[in-house]
């Protein structure tokens, strides 16, 4: 299927999703100005798209390709990217039966599974990013997501904690949401180790529950982290192939931009999606380049039950959805591995917790995350260039001297919306297997249209 584009004078809009690699070209407006920049007369962008773990992803390049040593690096650009990537989903699939992550999913408690280096690597960074949140980013969720209805499962796939009619019709029964909470808290005793240049895990003795005479062995995904991880390194192949201006988003959640080449500051335009608006609205805009950007939030994948909204973002010390409050969250600095791991952590934590820990631990990163308080919706960031494009959200912090952020909303009263559950009809939006665009990254010529027990 191919990418559908529509051209404007100064916006281009990707329109459509593409389910396999396709090669574009698109030239940009002229624009006059600092020509010592780049030669916008020959400058051109080119990218490629593909889907992996359920999400589009798209890269995107400009430079002179007018130069056939540019064009030959593009190519090679591609095909590392693609090679890498398919190298990565066969490793951390859950559904892909040769894959790392699938075999150490179906191996018993206390069981030692061999596994290839790149899910060594990404369930070392996981393992780390649980402990460094405190238990808020766990990968060990993974029969919680399931029993909500939001983890990818093959064709015909049932489980015996399904409900009739979908997940979206009715809650899980809670004898299932309390044993699979506690088993994702045995993550943390999870082995990882390197034994003569062969990668192993071993899951922990204790690494199991039962429900009604079935038993549940830990299980993990790493799709979320991994896309991160993917990031990181296309960023490197971008450095290695010599491309210095362009960006490579994986489902928009998760992003590197580089340089913009037509405008004198080289920055492009974030803008944040207004979590309750229309499609394509959205609540503040910064200025960047040069850096990795993740994000999640709570209106990706959701359905609602009696006006409440339970989303594919889970709280590992409930063992349910996110009831926090906090809509998005982005973290813009770092690796794109760690920021995906910190975004859902942010979500999980609440607006206290969140801003202590951001405090306490994220001032090299830039942090922004949006809070729905009966009292309205707010805006809450240690980012002092933010600015805000929509009259409903009010910034409600500052920050101080040393960095910190302080909350300038009543702490006691402006408590998180959390709706009644007055019996009205479920509904459900986005289904479970769409994800909503949760960053639009905007520039000058184009705009991409996509507490209980810790790990000890």
């Amino acid at each position: 299927m191919k990418t559908k584009v529509k051209f404007l004078l100064t916006t281009l809009s990707v329109l459509a999703l593409s389910v396999s690699s396709l090669f574009t070209t698109v030239a940009l407006a002229e624009q006059s100005g600092d020509d010592s920049v780049v030669d916008s007369k020959t400058y051109t962008v080119n990218g490629f798209d593909g889907y992996v773990f359920n999400t589009l992803y798209t890269a995107t390049v400009a430079a002179d390709f007018t130069n056939e040593d540019k064009v030959q690096s593009f190519n090679d650009l591609r095909e590392e990217i693609i090679s890498y990537i398919d190298s990565v989903e066969s490793s951390i699939s859950t559904n892909v039966e040769s894959s790392s992550v699938y075999a150490f999913n179906q191996a018993n408690a206390g069981e030692r599974v061999e596994i290839d280096k790149i899910a060594y690597e990404i369930l070392t960074l996981a393992k780390n990013m649980c402990e460094f949140t405190e238990g808020y980013y766990n990968p060990a969720v993974y029969y919680s997501v399931d029993l909500y209805g939001f983890a990818p499962r093959s064709e015909g796939q049932t489980a015996p904690y399904d409900r009739q009619g979908g997940a979206s019709t009715a809650l899980p029964e809670a004898k299932y949401i309390t044993a699979f909470q506690q088993l994702s808290q045995c993550f943390n005793q999870v082995v990882i180790e390197e034994l003569e240049g062969k990668y192993y895990a071993t899951k922990p003795q204790n690494a199991f529950v039962q429900v009604d005479g079935v038993t549940y062995s830990l299980k993990v995904d790493l799709g979320g982290i991994g896309k991160g991880y993917i990031v990181d390194e296309v960023n490197n192949m971008y450095d290695k192939y010599g491309f210095d201006y362009g960006y490579f988003t994986f489902g928009s959640s998760s992003i590197f931009v580089n340089k913009f080449y037509n405008n004198d500051e080289k920055t492009f335009n974030l803008a944040f999606t207004d979590p309750r608006g229309a499609y394509g609205e959205t609540y503040a805009t910064v200025k960047v380049l040069d850096v990795s950007i993740s994000t999640s939030g709570d209106y990706e994948k959701y359905y609602k039950i009696d006006e409440v909204r339970y989303s594919h973002l889970l709280n590992p010390f409930t063992g349910s959805p996110i009831q926090t409050g906090i809509m998005s969250a982005t973290v813009i600095g770092g690796t794109a591995a760690e920021g995906d791991a910190l975004t859902t952590a942010l979500t999980a934590m609440g607006r206290d917790k969140a801003i202590s820990f951001i405090n306490q631990n994220l001032k090299d990163y830039k942090v922004v995350f949006s809070y729905e308080s009966v009292n309205g919706t707010q805006v809450i960031s240690n980012f002092a260039g933010l600015n805000l494009s929509n009259a409903e959200y009010q910034i409600k912090s500052q920050i101080d001297e040393n960095g910190n952020i302080i909350y300038t909303g009543n702490a006691e009263e402006d408590v998180p919306v959390i709706p009644n559950k007055s019996g009205c009809n479920s509904s459900i939006v986005g289904g479970e297997s769409v994800l909503i665009i949760s960053l639009t990254l905007t520039v000058i010529a184009c705009v991409i249209a996509k507490k209980g027990k810790r790990c000890q």
